[in-house]
């Protein structure tokens, strides 16, 4: 992870006279004080106006909403953790009538963990909106059912701040929708540097411009989109989207599913994005793209449109068709039946097996397919992973001494 992410919840971790506000709705009173489990508040609302800089909200089981006397949308004031007991168990719900939480600006980190936030609704981030935010990280956590006109689960609205690094992780969002961005808007009015880093979530059943992710530049800077290990799935609209100044955008998508979603499964422009390793399956079209788009050992099949655009580079991959539209053949692109099975895993003798090439992997440092397998397997431990790359964002088998089972050994591209 990047320094300013450890120093940030180093930060927030060692902060002086930090402490853990409870909040249980089945026990707890807002006349207590929330500083043990058995002197636990009742409502989140109640937590937030207890808790401080760097102070962790513990949140126990239950549905957390108007009718259970929270005041919506729930303000964070600043730099803290909202930590619940499981996104199956603590839920904060909207219920349609109002955004459920809003996040104010601060310099210090911002943590979401271990809860749903479900049927949220406002003209701005339905779920929860992020304004001028740091350092922020949401992990297992799920976003569901929410709406907005721009950012349906999640809105991060940067007008000032110049850097922002965001880190989205082991979540879900479903049937989130808006016109922009249905799960995930990542709004960049400021100059500066912004990441976004997506990491083993799911994205099912959103709608609109950026169902799964809309990165939307409007400013001057370099900025980075990270998206690895994740599924997208039966959305509508394009599903990674990026405008209008996509040029100021670079980034990966790596390890990733897209199937049968209704629109593109990476729309980016002229943004130097490297597509590696990734599946795009029954969508509307698989990469739109320009001359910054490069995609190596991925699968585009069965799609409207494989690739559209021109002047970025395709190679070690499987296009059926070999529908490159404008894009250059770098070497190694074939047309065959990858033969996947019902899992989008390349059954042998498929030709995605070990024709993968190991230079992009090693670049991006992927260790591990989508599935958590090894990509490589270094046996005698010096450092030189044995075996060879698939082709797609799985590997056809976790087989630890042969990498794919005994199928014949092809000459390895570079």
């Amino acid at each position: 992870m990047r320094s300013r992410w450890i120093l940030g919840l180093a930060l927030l971790a060692g902060q002086a006279g930090a402490a853990t506000i409870h909040v249980d709705q089945a026990s707890g009173s807002d006349a207590n004080d929330g500083a043990s489990p058995v002197s636990a508040v009742a409502t989140v609302t109640r937590g937030l106006q207890l808790a401080g800089t760097g102070d962790t909200i513990a949140i126990g089981p239950g549905t957390y909403a108007a009718a259970s006397g929270e005041t919506l949308p729930l303000v964070v004031p600043g730099a803290m953790t909202l930590r619940g007991a499981g996104a199956a168990r603590t839920i904060l719900d909207g219920a349609l009538a109002s955004q459920v939480m809003q996040v104010q600006p601060t310099a210090g980190p911002v943590v979401l963990r271990d809860l749903a936030v479900v049927r949220g609704m406002a003209s701005i981030g339905g779920g929860v909106q992020f304004l001028d935010t740091a350092a922020v990280l949401v992990e297992r956590c799920r976003f569901e059912g929410n709406d907005g006109a721009i950012g349906g689960g999640l809105e991060f609205q940067l007008d000032s701040v110049p850097s922002t690094d965001v880190v989205v992780r082991d979540s879900a969002f479903i049937r989130n929708v808006a016109s922009i961005g249905g799960a995930l808007q990542f709004q960049v009015n400021a100059s500066g540097n912004h990441r976004l880093e997506v990491i083993r979530s799911r994205f099912s059943s959103n709608g609109g411009v950026g169902a799964g992710i809309r990165f939307q530049r409007n400013g001057s800077g370099t900025h980075t989109l990270v998206v690895d290990r994740s599924r997208f799935e039966r959305s509508s609209g394009d599903v990674i989207s990026a405008g209008p100044l996509a040029d100021t955008l670079a980034g990966s998508v790596s390890s990733s599913l897209f199937a049968y979603n209704a629109g593109a499964a990476v729309a980016v422009g002229t943004a130097a994005v490297h597509v590696v390793n990734a599946t795009m399956v029954g969508n509307a079209a698989g990469v739109v793209g320009g001359p910054g788009t490069r995609v190596d050992n991925s699968i585009l099949w069965f799609n409207g449109d494989e690739l559209v655009g021109s002047g970025g580079s395709v190679a070690n991959s499987i296009v059926e068709g070999h529908d490159l539209d404008g894009h250059v053949d770098a070497g190694g692109v074939s047309a065959a039946d990858p033969l996947l099975r019902s899992t989008f895993r390349p059954a042998a003798p498929s030709p995605a097996i070990d024709r993968g090439a190991h230079a992009p992997v090693a670049a991006l440092g992927l260790a591990l397919d989508l599935a958590g397998g090894p990509r490589e397997v270094d046996l005698l431990g010096l450092g030189f992973p044995a075996g060879y790359v698939d082709i797609g964002a799985f590997e056809a088998s976790t087989d630890l001494l042969f990498d794919d089972g005994f199928e014949a050994a092809p000459v390895p591209p570079t």
